[in-house]
């Protein structure tokens, strides 16, 4: 036994990930190809998105969140919703 993982096993947790909208898959052959489905930015947006989900009181994770933020950041929330979509653009 090498200790490598199955090809079965690999097959199940890419599956597992496609349905979670973490993968995106196109057919190659009789097999896919896989791809992650956002880029690192977008995985912590989903992950907070999540997070807020979570909790009750969204409006006191945000305020704290808000808080929390650094004299360099605080301006990004601001602009972003305030600004329209040309603000949004500049921090994509």
């Amino acid at each position: 036994m090498t200790g490598g993982l199955a090809h079965s096993t690999v097959v199940t947790i890419l599956t597992r990930l496609y349905e979670k909208d973490v993968l995106t898959r196109t057919p190659r052959g009789r097999d896919f190809a896989y791809a992650p489905a956002t880029d690192g930015s977008g995985f912590a947006a989903r992950r907070t998105h999540q997070d807020l989900e979570a909790v009750p009181d969204r409006a006191s994770v945000l305020s704290r969140f808000v808080d929390d933020l650094s004299s360099r950041d605080e301006d990004v929330p601001r602009r972003l919703l305030g600004g329209g979509n040309r603000a949004r653009a500049e921090y994509v």
